[in-house]
């Protein structure tokens, strides 16, 4: 995904992808929560992952 490409290695992005899909999120769900997060902060997993399930209404 265009996200991944934006994060360095990609680890990060997979993680939280993972982690959303694991959440019952449907992978175009998970995909629109990874576009959510500012991936030139370089956040870590714990972060993008709240940033991303804020944005798909979940907290």
């Amino acid at each position: 995904p265009r996200a991944a490409a934006m994060a360095g290695d990609g680890a990060v992005p997979k993680a939280v992808e993972s982690a959303l899909r694991s959440l019952g999120f449907s992978a175009q769900e998970a995909r629109s929560g990874l576009e959510s997060v500012d991936w030139q902060s370089s956040p870590s997993t714990q972060d993008a992952l709240a940033t991303a399930l804020k944005a798909l209404g979940r907290k």
